[in-house]
């Protein structure tokens, strides 16, 4: 290998090295369809691996017309945001905070952004960013297909021979 080759092949370690690395914040909702009216949990797994300091901030955007009804151990004193920062000693962790659902039906949108000590600018939080309100019960609709299902394979499989 000439000395070329080994400083390009270093620099492109040095650079990819970063993104192996890098501190994230993962955004879930449970459940992921709420009736009008009802309550999701919306939880963040923080995860600290490779953050150049020991500190991070969290500034997630609930949708329009939601409440939140337990900030957890954050804050809702900006209206429509949801934040949290911790100044020191930093660690993998989960958060959550508790939400009510409008009465009207449809699809929600979350967004939000993160930065860790170190970073350069903030980022956009990871993971799950809808939740849907719906006053149709998603569980019976399920259960009925699978019974629709398992019934015709139990008809093909076990189906009568027709006698000559």
């Amino acid at each position: 290998m000439n000395s070329k080759t080994i400083i390009s092949f270093t620099l492109a370690i040095l650079l990819f090295l970063p993104l192996v690395s890098a501190a994230s914040v993962t955004r879930s909702v449970t459940p992921s369809v709420v009736a009008p009216g009802g309550t999701a949990t919306v939880t963040f797994t923080v995860d600290v691996s490779g953050a150049q300091e020991d500190f991070y901030a969290i500034d997630d955007m609930y949708p329009s017309g939601w409440t939140v009804i337990n900030a957890g151990e954050g804050s809702i004193e900006h209206s429509g945001h949801w934040k949290y920062i911790i100044i020191q000693e930093a660690t993998n962790t989960m958060l959550s905070y508790t939400i009510q659902a409008p009465t009207q039906e449809g699809t929600s949108f979350f967004t939000g952004e993160y930065m860790f000590g170190g970073m350069e600018s903030a980022v956009g939080i990871h993971g799950q960013d809808t939740v849907t309100v719906s006053s149709l019960p998603i569980y019976p609709i399920i259960i009925v297909t699978a019974m629709v299902i398992l019934s015709a394979i139990v008809i093909i499989l076990f189906k009568p021979k027709k006698k000559r």
